[in-house]
């Protein structure tokens, strides 16, 4: 959108999503219809720190809570013309010991199908739209760099081995790795003790992205707490 070239290397063979719920603070959607004023943003970040147990960066989620909401309007705006329709999400119990605050954003396709595979496709649609080139069956192996800067990634295609350098960055968008059972034992062994694991698309999701930065020179910390699943 703001003029630079894009491919984006997918390693599955469709684009993959999970869920449907896309929290956020302060969106047009809220406030057109009265939402914003039942949210309390200092009490809902308490809330968050409690559930996380004191585990949070909280100027992390500080950002969060100002930048929410112009980002559900992004999105909103986006998908509109592919015929996504952003809801809310009102169901959620309230009562004296259990409540549940309204920042939840639910978008169905235009046949009423709520969820974010339909948004997700949505998205991939206006890229393509927009001029960025999605590759998909496309596993990055490795990003070229001089230890300083890096300028490119080899990735492994049904067309063979090929290098795609990059003139002002690379973007790791990449998911969890909770099929990759070496990683969670060793980074995340809380999440190790877990009985199932629920993803779409199933097994995919084996820390690629992780192991190709780690190997370009960035850290991952063991026992870190990190969102492994």
């Amino acid at each position: 959108e703001v003029g630079a070239k894009v491919v984006v290397l997918e390693k599955f063979k469709r684009p993959g999503a999970r869920g449907g719920h896309i929290s956020a603070f302060g969106s047009d959607f809220q406030d057109k219809h009265g939402i914003t004023k039942d949210i309390p943003a200092n009490q809902v970040a308490r809330e968050l720190i409690r559930w996380g147990q004191g585990r949070i960066d909280e100027s992390l989620l500080r950002l969060y809570i100002e930048k929410s909401g112009d980002c559900m309007d992004w999105l909103e705006n986006t998908v509109k013309p592919k015929g996504m329709v952003n809801g809310q999400w009102f169901q959620g119990f309230k009562g004296p010991d259990y409540y549940e605050y309204p920042t939840s954003h639910l978008f169905k396709d235009k046949n009423g199908i709520p969820g974010n595979v339909g948004l997700i496709n949505a998205l991939v649609e206006v890229a393509k739209e927009k001029g960025v080139e999605v590759i998909f069956r496309a596993q990055a192996l490795k990003i070229i760099s001089d230890g300083k800067k890096a300028s490119g990634v080899v990735a492994k295609t049904r067309k063979g081995f090929i290098q795609y350098n990059a003139k002002k960055g690379i973007i790791i968008a990449t998911g969890d790795y909770a099929s990759n059972h070496d990683m969670v034992s060793y980074y995340s062994q809380t999440c190790a003790l877990t009985d199932a694991q629920i993803y779409f698309p199933s097994k995919s999701n084996t820390g690629d992205g992780h192991m190709v930065a780690v190997s370009a020179g960035a850290s991952m910390q063991k026992d870190a707490n990190h969102a492994a699943v």
